[in-house]
């Protein structure tokens, strides 16, 4: 059967390793192959397994000679929109980022208080140095 896919024309469609597919012709241009994820196979054949909503349109219009994806433009938009959400691994580079802030503000955290602690004893020594003084005069 054959099938305009976008931009891509002359294309064929055919079931590969039970899984419908469509075949680009061997002189299309690479960015039109990659903008329409298609992919090279072992063979040198580009394809692209189409996606539950190509597949719909296609059995909606198999009486048509010529499946024409120009007049669905919609369809690959939809397909884009519906792709899940990236999975982010722990980069071990924040990680250590994170540890090394974490124990900065601990670290600085230690010396205010232990800083306040300090002055808090020297005000008591200061207040006390009066009488300490007046008893090694006696």
């Amino acid at each position: 059967m054959k099938v305009i896919f976008y931009e891509i024309y002359d294309c064929e469609y055919e079931l590969l390793n039970d899984k419908p597919a469509i075949i680009a012709p061997y002189c299309t241009d690479d960015y039109l192959l990659k903008k329409y994820r298609f992919i090279q196979l072992l063979d040198g054949r580009w394809v692209h397994y189409m996606t539950e909503r190509e597949i719909v349109y296609i059995s909606n219009n198999l009486n048509e000679s010529i499946i024409n994806f120009n007049n669905c433009d919609e369809i690959y938009r939809l397909s884009d929109s519906h792709k899940p959400a990236p999975q982010h691994k722990n980069d071990p580079a924040k990680i250590l980022l994170l540890f090394i802030i974490t124990f900065m503000v601990s670290y600085l955290i230690w010396s205010v208080v232990s800083c306040i602690n300090e002055c808090n004893e020297c005000k008591k020594d200061i207040k006390s140095f009066p009488d300490s003084c007046q008893e090694s005069q006696d």
